[in-house]
């Protein structure tokens, strides 16, 4: 081989080894923590977290990780968010259990103490009530996983109430074309993620980057490892143009995302909150429904929240929770009417800061002391 190419090819290993270890110290010690969860190896990732904070789930596609614990965030044993609980209910104490997905669970803020459901039951004891409230939200969870999640293991504790605070994840699985594949199970929607092997194409950063950046890979963080949108899903594509400012492109001029909405109505979403409430009834604890509030001031993090399209069909989840309140004489917190709406409540729209925990936590209590009374 002349010497010449022979230089080439060792210029061309010297760009490439400095490029793996800057990416590598960059990602490692300077990228933001969304940053760092999508384009971390896996090895990165079990480094830094030693444990994901969810964990797959033969009936649930994932859950929870039981006893995680990173910085000021925690789960006990059940897998809930916050301190342990035990399935036996101390004499005179009341046990509410807050279901939904990241919104319940609280993904805005990082320590589990400003959480919603912590700031409710701390409420609620400077006023005197005996309470204790479980923060049972898992993040992506769309009324079906909180369905089963309920009859899998929050029934075992017996909460006296539950506040149901879901809306937003079951318009993701009615964005599905054609519209055969919009179904019951959302098998036409999600699917469980296969298995990255550890190939040492995945392995390097340089060609790890590029191909999530790129949407050729999935990333590795937690949640992208084990579930996957279907090709059905059209949720992503829409995101995407709607973030460009190119809807509609492709197949969003063939059908719109409105059309996709009128024609897969949230039948199954309905279906399942009444299932959720059916049971809860049998078993004597007493539902809570809530309507489902956002900002749409944040057009990079959420520009779906800011079509006109989206936040009428946000409003259908949210009439279907107040006629289901009607329908079975339960208490309604319309969080749309009563919760004043601010910019800095949230941190991307719909997961709330501390300061939108607070308020919301403030509200909510003050509606439970009601209930409580009553």
């Amino acid at each position: 081989m002349p010497k010449r190419y022979l230089k080439i090819i060792l210029y061309l290993l010297y760009l490439l080894v400095i490029s793996e270890v800057s990416l590598r110290i960059y990602l490692v010690h300077f990228a933001s923590e969304p940053i760092f969860k999508k384009f971390g190896s896996r090895a990165m990732l079990e480094t830094r977290y030693k444990q994901p904070r969810l964990q797959p789930h033969p009936l649930l596609f994932y859950i929870n990780t039981p006893n995680y614990e990173l910085g000021s965030n925690k789960h006990n044993s059940w897998g809930f968010r916050g301190e342990e609980v035990s399935i036996e209910k101390e004499k005179d104490r009341i046990r509410i259990v807050c279901i939904g997905g990241s919104t319940t669970y609280s993904d805005g803020v990082k320590d589990y103490k400003e959480s919603y459901p912590y700031l409710v039951e701390k409420e609620l004891l400077n006023q005197g009530i005996n309470a204790e409230v479980i923060n049972a939200g898992t993040p992506g969870y769309y009324s079906i996983q909180n369905l089963q999640n309920y009859y899998l293991k929050i029934h075992e504790l017996q909460p006296d109430y539950v506040i149901i605070y879901h809306g937003i994840n079951d318009l993701h699985t009615r964005l599905v074309w054609p519209p055969e594949y919009y179904k019951s199970d959302q098998s036409g929607s999600i699917v469980r993620a296969p298995y990255a092997t550890r190939s040492i194409f995945r392995f390097l950063s340089v060609i790890r980057v590029s191909m999530v950046f790129f949407k050729f890979w999935e990333s590795e963080s937690s949640l992208n490892a084990m579930v996957k949108g279907t090709e059905s899903n059209v949720s992503q594509l829409y995101y995407e143009q709607l973030r460009k400012g190119t809807y509609p492109e492709g197949l969003f001029r063939q059908v719109s995302a409105d059309s996709i909405f009128k024609t897969n109505k949230p039948i199954y979403f309905q279906r399942n909150t009444e299932y959720l409430i059916k049971l809860m009834k049998e078993q004597g604890t007493q539902p809570i429904l809530s309507t489902f509030v956002y900002s749409s001031e944040f057009p990079e993090e959420a520009p779906y929240l800011k079509a006109p399209t989206f936040q009428q069909a946000l409003a259908e989840h949210n009439q279907i929770m107040i006629d289901l309140s009607k329908t079975y004489g339960l208490e309604l917190i319309d969080l749309v009417k009563e919760l004043l709406i601010e910019k800095d409540m949230f941190t991307d729209g719909i997961h709330f800061t501390l300061k939108g925990n607070k308020l919301r936590s403030k509200l909510i209590s003050e509606k439970l002391i009601n209930i409580i009374n009553k």
